[in-house]
């Protein structure tokens, strides 16, 4: 449940930064970099509404491989 959980906030914040154009396609769909990763926190950091409590949710991405 977790891990569809995160992947439907990684795939919302991946839209919404090629909404803005902040990175490409081929920079979303690839393995990520360690900005972009950086970005996914500060953009979670802002979310009101995460489904999970931020405690799970780090728990949960230190066992990403990404």
């Amino acid at each position: 449940m977790l891990s569809s959980e995160f992947i439907q906030l990684k795939d919302e914040f991946g839209h919404q930064r090629l909404r803005e154009k902040k990175y490409t396609p081929g920079q979303i769909d690839q393995q990520w970099t360690d900005e972009i990763k950086k970005d996914l926190l500060q953009w979670l950091d802002t979310k009101k509404d995460l489904p999970m409590t931020r405690q799970e949710l780090d728990e949960y991405m230190k066992q990403r491989t990404w």
